[in-house]
């Protein structure tokens, strides 16, 4: 025997398949119930050449007569018959060929075919053909007073009887007797039959319906085992129960199956509403305390929005802290370039600004001594250690101050010389506008720029407008002189800040 889903060989007493789990027996049961149904529902609507006709009636009258000192039940047709004899055969069990008897006498009656045999036994067919007999041989019958006639009727005698119905408001003869009987025990028989057949429907209804409840109970069962163990599904964690840890902490959770979790550090009782797990749990200073806060973790796994399985454990998270940083230079005022070290714990990582803001672990990450801008300007940094703590900010004000070696006006005039150079301007000498001629037409403005810190290196801004009507500025170009050495450069503008070009 085969597996109908996955084809292996199971044995015959096998109600599931053991590989899959589909239902053996009650699928080859229900397939056995509709052959035999349609046996038995084929033979009951071909039966239609011969009408097998029950009836009964009583046997009355009869007389009751005495032969060899037995009393026996004779109809009085029988004993009124002019030279009828009687003779007493044997006595002959109930339960044996009784009907026959009936059907034979009554026969004899009817002016039927009647005949027994010499040892007693009925020898009637439909095809013998025998004479009526004067001598009607029975059994010892006396205590029957009703009798079963079974007759076959076919399809003309049924016919013959249609046409040839009394009226049913008209009280039958004594000579259409036989004939209204048997039209009224055909239609009793016919309306058995119909409720035999209903029965017999119910019946079928009542199996297959049993078969297919049979098949949902099997599945549901399958479907129930599969649910069970769909419910073995496990939660794991980096912690432990009742572990005391340091900020930050970082919870990590795992599931056996990998089902979704959804978790929550209050003690509730997680849902399909609460936190959903990603990455790690992640607490850092701001979610502990120093004498150390509880937390009651509580974790469950979702299938299809269905849980699985839950995790609990219990925990306590104090503070952690970091050592700040110091600076090798304090704070003050400086008159020559200096370079400015900062320090902090072993394995922490230093962050610094140097315009006052506070530092983070997006700020500049410190990797060497840093050169002390030239004038006022606050140095920040904290220290982070490997788990992310940080440290309080330690700050330091420098204020650099460098004497310059060129003035302003110096600055001016080297640049004044470079325009000339160029060709940029006719002369060093300015108009009665304080604008300076260009070869081929228009000026040249002059204007203070400020001074510019770039690359921690001061500079003397110079703007220079070129117009061609005197008025209408068409192109600016900005120079800067250093004011160490007075090299001179042509400088970009973006905002408030310069670069060298």
């Amino acid at each position: 025997m085969r597996c109908k889903e996955c084809g292996i060989e199971v044995n015959s007493t096998d109600v599931f398949c053991p590989k899959c789990g589909a239902p053996l027996r009650i699928t080859a049961d229900y397939e056995l119930i509709q052959a035999e149904i349609g046996g038995k529902v084929d033979k009951f609507m071909n039966d239609k050449d011969v009408h097998p006709v029950k009836r009964h009636r009583k046997t009355s009258p009869t007389e009751k007569k005495s032969y060899d000192g037995r009393t026996i039940a004779v109809p009085a047709a029988v004993t009124s018959k002019p030279g009828a004899e009687i003779t007493i055969i044997g006595e002959k069990p109930r339960d044996e060929n009784s009907e026959y008897d009936t059907i034979a006498i009554t026969k004899a009656i009817y002016g039927k075919d009647s005949i027994f045999a010499a040892d007693g036994k009925l020898d009637v067919t439909e095809e013998d053909s025998y004479p009526v007999s004067d001598t009607v041989s029975v059994y010892d019958d006396s205590d029957t007073e009703t009798e079963d006639v079974y007759e076959e009727v076919d399809e003309a005698t049924l016919e013959r009887s249609k046409n040839n119905r009394i009226n049913k408001n008209q009280k039958p003869n004594r000579s259409d007797n036989k004939e209204y009987y048997r039209i009224k025990v055909r239609a009793r028989e016919r309306k058995k039959k119909k409720q035999r057949l209903i029965i017999l429907i119910a019946a079928i209804a009542v199996v297959v319906i049993g078969a297919i409840v049979g098949i949902i109970i099997a599945t549901s069962s399958k479907k129930e085992n599969n649910q069970e163990e769909e419910l073995a599904d496990e939660i794991t964690c980096n912690l432990i129960e009742g572990g005391s840890y340091s900020a930050p902490l970082e919870i990590i959770l795992k599931s056996e199956k990998d089902y979704l979790i959804r978790y929550s550090l209050d003690g509730s009782d997680p849902s399909t509403k609460s936190e959903k797990y990603g990455q790690p749990i992640q607490l850092d200073n701001e979610d502990a305390s120093p004498e150390g806060t509880t937390y009651t973790l509580k974790a469950a796994s979702y299938n299809n929005s269905i849980k699985k399985t839950t995790f609990t454990v219990n925990f306590t998270l104090t503070t952690t802290s970091v050592e700040a940083p110091y600076m090798d230079l304090e704070s003050g005022d400086y008159y020559e370039k200096e370079y400015i070290g900062i320090y902090g714990p072993e394995g922490a990582a230093i962050y610094y600004t140097y315009d006052g803001s506070t530092p983070s672990v997006l700020s500049t990450l410190y990797t060497e001594p840093i050169a002390m801008e030239r004038g006022n300007h606050i140095l920040n940094a904290i220290a982070v250690d490997k788990n992310g703590i940080q440290s309080e900010v330690t700050s330091c004000v420098y204020n650099l101050v460098i004497e310059s070696y060129y003035t302003y006006d110096e600055a001016l005039a080297i640049v004044m010389d470079e325009l000339l150079a160029q060709g940029l301007i006719e002369s060093n000498e300015p108009d009665e506008n304080k604008q300076y001629p260009v070869p081929g037409g228009g000026t040249r403005r002059i204007i203070n720029g400020g001074i510019a810190l770039i690359d921690n290196e001061q500079y003397y801004v110079i703007q220079v407008d070129f117009t061609n009507d005197g008025s209408t500025v068409q192109a600016t170009t900005y120079y800067g002189v250093n004011d160490q050495d007075g090299e001179v450069n042509k400088l970009n503008k973006s905002g408030m800040e310069f670069t060298i070009a």
